[in-house]
């Protein structure tokens, strides 16, 4: 299962982490990726970067393209890795993840 998280309203930015833990602990490999609006509200707050940290088993990614055009890479560096989402996404839909978008 892929997360992708685009909406840029803080609700909707942590509801996707519930799912990701459920999963998690059912043994599904989830990942999560952040891309657009989403950036912009993680990267101002601290606490849900830090619980998406926490949660997940490997490092949500986010696009880099976004987070170099509104100066948000210093701050969301340490908790995503930043790449182009684009190829990214193809790939995880070639490789038979079911994308869920928030």
């Amino acid at each position: 299962m892929l997360l992708l998280i685009i909406s840029g309203e803080e609700e909707k930015v942590g509801m996707p982490l519930n799912l990701a833990k459920t999963q998690i602990k059912a043994g599904n490999k989830i990942k999560v990726v952040f891309w657009g609006p989403s950036q912009k509200t993680l990267s101002n707050n601290y606490e849900l970067r830090k619980e998406y940290a926490s949660a997940l088993n490997e490092k949500p990614k986010g696009c880099i393209n976004y987070a170099r055009k509104h100066n948000l890479e210093t701050t969301l560096s340490d908790y995503l890795e930043l790449i182009p989402v684009g190829d990214y996404l193809s790939k995880a839909v070639e490789e038979g993840f079911e994308l869920i978008t928030f």
